[in-house]
């Protein structure tokens, strides 16, 4: 799990290439159903939510595999690999 900048287009970068995310945390439990009676204000976690992305990890992802996700993420950001 990885709090990033341009979520959407980062995660639309690495399909492109072949890698899966997942949003694993899109709705803040106080804003689910079940939790209705006890709504709390969160607006910190309400802006993280937007920026939450869930990369790759594994036992199976091998020396290599990491190394592109990582690289790709540096890419997308303008970074040196």
């Amino acid at each position: 799990m990885a709090i990033v900048d341009d979520r959407d287009s980062l995660r639309a970068y690495l399909a492109e290439r072949s890698i899966e995310t997942k949003i694993h945390y899109s709705l803040l439990m106080p804003h689910q159903e079940a939790y209705r009676d006890a709504r709390d204000e969160c607006p910190r976690g309400d802006k993280l939510v937007k920026k939450l992305i869930s990369l790759p990890a594994s036992q199976a992802l091998t020396d290599l595999q990491q190394t592109g996700v990582i690289a790709a993420i540096r890419d997308f950001y303008g970074e040196p690999s």
